[in-house]
């Protein structure tokens, strides 16, 4: 219910920040409307936001699911070629293929869970909303109706709106006569599937850069280690990103996130 709102919100701030040639702490941080991605004046973010992967991906994932996705993604590759690296025999010459195959299998049904879980919530969430509309617009006193639209309200931008203000927007939708009725049957939509699609690319990418090592090299002692230091570096660069974009301390999660990913690759393959 929120999203075209939250998008007009971001679009005028995009807008005034651009007009307005502000500086500040994130001042070479800008969102694109037209593609949600984010650019950067830095050559390398600058070479990242013209990826055609990452412009599709961005336009259609927010970017805390990116984030989150990318930590999953390496969090489930590692374990599956940990396991498999702790069940086979070194000498085994199929050891290689079993661990691409693991990594690869896992990654693509966790991507497709991840994202029909997402498309479901998403679903489920407008249908609720919708329904509490239709009653809101039958009822104007009902106060269980008002209450759970104004909390929904609060997932987006609008939780920078007063409650009054919330109660004015809400007089808004009511007015433009909104398509809520409670027969309305609902589907996925166009833009949730391509949400499924960037998950599942963001899962297969994980485990395309976590069985890398075994493809290139042949010492699979060295390629295991290498492997481990990719799903550790991933945990690190995840940390970093969270926490400049929340004004933490990015040394103390980096460190923590560093740790996390060593006890994950250390104690799978000890106890496979």
């Amino acid at each position: 219910m929120t999203e075209n709102f939250d998008k007009k919100i971001k679009h005028e701030a995009y807008t005034e920040n651009v007009s307005s040639g502000k500086k500040g702490k994130n001042s070479s941080i800008a969102w694109n409307p037209s593609t949600g991605a984010v650019s950067d004046r830095h050559p390398f973010k600058k070479a990242v936001s013209r990826n055609p992967i990452w412009r599709y991906i961005s336009k259609h994932v927010p970017l805390p699911f990116i984030i989150t996705e990318f930590f999953f993604g390496a969090w489930m590759a590692c374990v599956a070629v940990n396991l498999i690296g702790g069940f086979a025999n070194p000498e085994n010459p199929s050891i290689v293929m079993y661990a691409v195959m693991a990594a690869y299998s896992v990654n693509l049904i966790w991507g497709i869970i991840d994202g029909w879980s997402y498309n479901i919530c998403v679903t489920v969430a407008r249908s609720e909303d919708d329904r509490m509309l239709y009653r809101l617009m039958n009822n104007r006193d009902d106060a269980v109706a008002k209450e759970h639209l104004i909390k929904s309200l609060n997932g987006g931008l609008a939780n920078h709106l007063s409650y009054e203000e919330k109660e004015k927007f809400l007089d808004g939708l009511i007015a433009s006569d909104p398509d809520v009725h409670p027969k309305k049957k609902y589907r996925f939509q166009k833009g949730e599937l391509h949400v499924m699609a960037s998950y599942i690319i963001i899962d297969m990418l994980m485990a395309t850069l976590t069985v890398m090592p075994f493809l290139l090299l042949k010492d699979l002692a060295t390629a295991m280690i290498i492997s481990r230091a990719v799903t550790i570096a991933t945990f690190a660069c995840v940390a970093y990103v969270s926490a400049k974009y929340m004004n933490r301390n990015w040394v103390f999660w980096v460190a923590i996130m560093s740790i996390l990913g060593i006890i994950v690759a250390q104690m799978t393959f000890i106890y496979s």
